[in-house]
C-alpha cells in the first residue's frame, strides 16, 4: 500500500496547519469521560433501563479545538463526525489525505467480496478523526460499509472479531441518550427513536460471559502513522488510540447480500437468540 503510506511529517505538518486555523469551524464531540456511543446505567437514569450515550456536539475553530484538547482540563473532546468530516477541515489539512489512488489490494479485496465495481471506486464519505488517550470507541459494526483507515499522526489500537462472533456476544437494548452540559453539570438527555440494540461487551477486559463461559479472543492490530487498516462490513472493532492522534477513512457501500452477509445475520440471530433465553 505504498501509494497511500504518507511519511510522519506529513501528518505532523497536517495537525500544525490545523493548529494555525483560528477561522474554519469544526463539529466537535464532547462527553465528561471520552466515551461516546457507549452503555450507560444506573445513576440517575429516571427508568433503569440502559442508555446508549451519544455526545454534545459543539462548535470551534480548528485551533481552539486544539487548544482545548492539549489542555486536558474538563471536558473530553473528540473530533469525530462521521458525515463526510474531511469537507469540513480539507483547506487546512492539504494534500495530506489523499483524494485518489486507492490501493490496488482494497481494491481486489472489495471485488472479492462481491461489491461492484462503482461501490469500490467512489467512497460513500470520507471522515477525519482526531483526538487523544482520553477518548475511546466502544465495540461496535458497522455493517453497511467496507472501511479503509489510515493513521496519520499518533497510534490507533484496535481489537477484532469477525461478524460470527456477534454469536456470542451480549447485546442490550437501549434508550437514545445524548449529554449535554449545563454549567459544570453533565446530564443524559433521552432523544426520540426506537430503542438500539447495542453490542454489551468490553474486548479489552471481558473474558467470560454472564454464565462463565469463554468469549472470543479479538485480533489486535496497532496502526502507526502511514500504515492502512482495512476493515470488512460486519467486522466487531474496539479502538483506543494516543494523544494527537490524526487519522481519515473511508466508507465504501458494502453488499447486503450474498454468504457474507448471510453468516454476519445468521450470527446476529443466534445472538438475540441467546440475549433472550439467558438475559
Amino acid at each position: 500500500m505504498k501509494d497511500l503510506s504518507p511519511t510522519l511529517s506529513v501528518g505532523l505538518d497536517a495537525l500544525r496547519a490545523l493548529e494555525r486555523d483560528d477561522a474554519t469551524p469544526l463539529t466537535v464531540s464532547a462527553t465528561p469521560d471520552g466515551r461516546a456511543d457507549s452503555i450507560r446505567r444506573g445513576g440517575d437514569l429516571p427508568d433503569g433501563r440502559p442508555r446508549l450515550a451519544m455526545p454534545e456536539e459543539r462548535k470551534m475553530t480548528c485551533a481552539a479545538f486544539l487548544r482545548a484538547l492539549r489542555s486536558k482540563d474538563g471536558d473530553v473532546l473528540y473530533y469525530s463526525a462521521q458525515n463526510g468530516s474531511l469537507g469540513e477541515c480539507a483547506a487546512a489539512l492539504g494534500d495530506a489525505v489523499p483524494a485518489s489512488a486507492l490501493p490496488a489490494p482494497f481494491l481486489e479485496a472489495l471485488a472479492e467480496r462481491g461489491a461492484p465495481a462503482g461501490a469500490a471506486a467512489e467512497p460513500e464519505a470520507v471522515n477525519v478523526w482526531l483526538g487523544d488517550s482520553r477518548s475511546t470507541t466502544a465495540a461496535h459494526r458497522d455493517r453497511a460499509f467496507e472501511n479503509l483507515y489510515l493513521v496519520l499522526a499518533g497510534c490507533k489500537r484496535f481489537l477484532l472479531l469477525p461478524p460470527s462472533a456477534a454469536a456470542y456476544l451480549k447485546s442490550a437494548k437501549c434508550v437514545p441518550a445524548r449529554w449535554t452540559k449545563h454549567g459544570h453539570g453533565w446530564h443524559l438527555k433521552d432523544e426520540r427513536g426506537d430503542a438500539v440494540d447495542w453490542l454489551d461487551v468490553d474486548l479489552a477486559a471481558d473474558l467470560v460471559d454472564d454464565d462463565g463461559n469463554a468469549l472470543p479472543r479479538p485480533a489486535e492490530a496497532v496502526v502507526r502513522p502511514g500504515e492502512v487498516l482495512y476493515l470488512p462490513a460486519g467486522w466487531i472493532h474496539q479502538v483506543e488510540q494516543h494523544d494527537d492522534t490524526l487519522a481519515v477513512n473511508w466508507w465504501f457501500p458494502a453488499r447486503l447480500d450474498g454468504p457474507v452477509w448471510a453468516v454476519g445475520r445468521l450470527a446476529d440471530q443466534v445472538g438475540e437468540l441467546r440475549n433472550r433465553n439467558f438475559s
